[in-house]
């Protein structure tokens, strides 16, 4: 029952606080606020050009068309084992299989 009352009683005490307003804003930091405001912006604006600046030289470069190494290797270039197929770099036999395939197992 104290448990319940002391709960009241600190709900009571939290909700004005929830409820309460900040002063309003003097002139100076009104004009404070809309500089901050407009500072970040500018910001904001430069950050975006140099982004769209550096995203249009790597789309020359890498990009369709653009030029340029493309990293890519000519297979002249590259050594007999890369070039293999997979499956392929171990002996190849007859196409025929030999009777000991199909033997059956050793007692």
């Amino acid at each position: 029952m104290r448990l319940c009352h002391l709960a009241v009683v600190c709900a009571a005490l939290a909700i004005p606080p929830a409820f309460a307003r900040l002063p309003p804003q003097t002139p100076e930091q009104e004009a404070a606020a809309s500089q901050k405001k407009a500072e970040e912006a500018r910001k904001a604006r430069e950050e975006q050009e140099a982004l769209t600046r550096v995203q249009d030289r790597i789309a020359a470069k890498f990009g369709r068309g653009g030029g340029g190494s493309s990293g890519i290797t000519h297979q002249d270039d590259l050594s007999r084992k890369a070039v293999e197929a997979a499956g392929t770099a171990g002996p190849i036999g007859g196409k025929a299989q030999s009777a000991e395939a199909h033997s059956a197992p050793a007692r």
